[in-house]
């Protein structure tokens, strides 16, 4: 049984920061079938995800992040910003 297994909707909805560490100190990336998700949770696999959205996606309906982060037009992306050319 994997750590995500273990995961709760109740325990991520309560506190989800001391899943979040357990998870990318043992099992970085980690299906959790409560919520039917994929949790990446390591800054340099995030930002993989974000930059590759030919291979990756963040759309689900409904949207958990969404919900907790705001639709992706008010959301920050951890893409670098343009450089700008003279």
């Amino acid at each position: 049984m994997t750590i995500g297994d273990q995961i709760t909707l109740e325990e991520l909805e309560r506190d989800p920061y001391p899943i979040y560490a357990l998870l990318r100190d043992q099992e970085p990336v980690s299906w959790v079938p409560a919520v039917q998700l994929w949790l990446v949770t390591r800054y340099e696999d995030v930002r993989t995800v974000d930059l590759s959205p030919e291979i990756f996606t963040a759309a689900t309906d409904p949207s958990t992040l969404n919900r907790t982060m705001g639709s992706t037009s008010r959301r920050r992306s951890l893409r670098p910003p343009p450089i700008p050319r003279p």
